[in-house]
């Protein structure tokens, strides 16, 4: 009897262990890097006179749809008027609205379709038709250059039918592509007048939004034959907003405005009031009564030259002490080069009697204690809430300064710390410096110095002969901006008007710039 319940037993557990491994795919085994393969398509590449509304493909394998509306491109363009489906071994377009008689379109489905083991991608699946008897064949090829780096860019490149009142802003492209390592190519265009931008398509919704950097051509492209190199410039555009307030608060008595666009000058008008700017921000503060309402008139431009006038009404409360701590830049106890860095200490509200002299003191190298004269050796700013220590200041080795505030108060009395900070001078051997030549017939121009991350560090205009130097270790890039009304800034043009960006030129490769090393020779042609 024991043998028998044994014998079962045995049976059971072999029952349980095969309905076991039924459940799932054995471990290892080759990894399936294959990509699906396309067997037929409907309609047949590059037919003509198609009427239908569905577009069928199939696979050797089973397939699924990934990230449709970013990846699948129709042009022309039909918007969002398709929907797209898988099943099995099959995918199918269909389009909800008529297609326009006589137009070639393009689908390209690029990443789309992958297959559902392990979303191995189906590689160059696109299919062209026309709706009327014939395909049309024009295209246009160039590259896109993002000149604020000069690299290579991934933008959209698309073209409009041209008119008198087109808006790229508000269109889709009627034919478009994107670029691959800066290089695009339009294809199956008929002849026909053009607008063509290229633009930076951040959210991905095929049409240009007024924070995206673009480029442009300046004139029509009348397109009769196909076009081999046309190049498009594309640069980060400021969204010129009207000038408006986007928020006001007070705590204690200070009022926080806030504005949509950096203040340039500002006339501001109220009763036992002071008020300072930083950037987009007013911050004005009520000396008189908290109790009553505080009536101010505001007149301020903005950097676009847009006026905002009017008169606030606010109500404060009783004003909040607090012992004023001041901000040094650079960091006390770090390295500088004195004659390039100046110091700058910062309040985060006005001082009270800010202007005075014997008020700052610099130690520099072993000597004595000296005090810094106003408008000499430092600059107070009409806000009274920011120092400016000139770089005219010679050490070799440190310097100390020291802020005697004992008489100092803000604007709401309080009292402020002493500032004590001591900074270590670069000796020469630490840095290096970079020259070289701007080949040039031009009068007028910007020699830029930039760090690896393209920040400009130094400037230099209309010298032929340049030379940065003091400059720490690192990478270093050179531009030279065509400064055409000597303004002394880049003007990033204008599409309304058709006008480009100034224009500017780059020495081709990066500077590595080592300690006690001078880089000769960086010469550049802008002509």
């Amino acid at each position: 009897m024991l043998k028998k319940i044994k014998f079962s037993f045995i049976i059971f557990l072999s029952i349980i262990f095969i309905k076991c491994a039924n459940i799932s795919a054995p471990n290892g085994g080759t990894k399936d890097n294959t990509a699906p393969i396309l067997k037929k398509n409907y309609p047949l590449n590059r037919t003509t006179n198609f009427k239908d509304k569905k577009i069928i493909i199939e696979f050797n394998e089973d397939i699924k749809i990934n990230n449709a509306l970013q990846e699948i491109q129709i042009t022309p363009s039909v918007g969002n008027d398709y929907k797209v489906s898988s099943k099995k071994k099959t995918i199918t377009l269909e389009f909800t609205k008529s297609l326009k008689e006589n137009t070639t379109y393009r689908v390209n489905f690029n990443k789309s379709i992958v297959d559902i083991t392990e979303s191995n991608i189906a590689k160059d699946i696109s299919l062209i038709f026309s709706t009327g008897n014939q395909l049309d064949s024009l295209y246009i090829k160039g590259k896109v250059i993002a000149i604020e780096k000069n690299k290579n860019s991934d933008a959209i490149v698309g073209i409009y039918w041209s008119s008198d009142t087109l808006n790229i802003f508000k269109k889709q492209p009627y034919i478009y592509t994107k670029c691959t390592n800066g290089t695009y190519n339009l294809e199956n265009i008929k002849e026909g007048n053009y607008d063509i931008i290229a633009f930076d398509d951040v959210n991905n919704n095929l049409k240009l939004d007024e924070n995206e950097i673009f480029g442009f051509n300046n004139k029509v492209v009348e397109l009769r034959s196909s076009i081999n190199s046309l190049n498009i410039n594309i640069l980060n555009r400021k969204k010129i907003d009207t000038f408006k307030i986007i928020n006001t608060y007070t705590i204690g008595n200070k009022i926080d405005i806030d504005f949509n666009n950096e203040i340039k000058k500002a006339g501001i008008k109220g009763k036992d009031i002071a008020y300072t700017i930083s950037n987009k921000h007013l911050y004005i503060y009520n000396l008189g009564n908290y109790k009553d309402s505080l009536e101010i008139q505001l007149a301020i431009t903005d950097s676009n030259d847009f006026k905002i006038n009017k008169t606030l009404k606010f109500k404060t409360e009783e004003k909040k002490n607090k012992k004023e701590l001041p901000l040094i830049n650079p960091l006390a106890n770090s390295k500088i080069n004195i004659d390039k860095e100046p110091i700058e200490i910062t309040f985060s509200k006005p001082i009270k009697g800010l202007s005075k002299n014997s008020l700052i003191k610099m130690k520099i190298d072993s000597y004595d204690y000296k005090y810094l004269k106003n408008n000499e050796n430092y600059k107070v700013n009409d806000y009274n809430d920011k120092i400016l220590i000139y770089n005219n200041i010679i050490a070799k080795d440190s310097i100390k300064i020291v802020m005697e505030t004992a008489s100092l108060l803000t604007i709401n009395d309080d009292s402020v710390y002493t500032l004590t900070a001591k900074y270590l001078i670069n000796d020469i051997t630490e840095t290096g410096s970079i020259q070289g030549k701007i080949i040039t017939n031009k009068s007028y121009f910007i020699i830029q110095l930039l760090d690896d991350k393209y920040i400009v560090k130094e400037a230099i205009r209309n010298n032929t002969n340049y030379q940065f130097n003091k400059l720490k270790p690192g990478k270093y890039n050179i531009r030279v901006i065509e400064d055409e009304n000597n303004n002394g800034k880049w003007d990033l043009g204008d599409y309304n008007k058709k006008q480009q960006p100034e224009g500017v030129s780059y020495y081709p490769d990066q500077i590595t710039l080592k300690e006690n090393w001078e880089v000769l020779d960086i010469n550049i042609n802008i002509d």
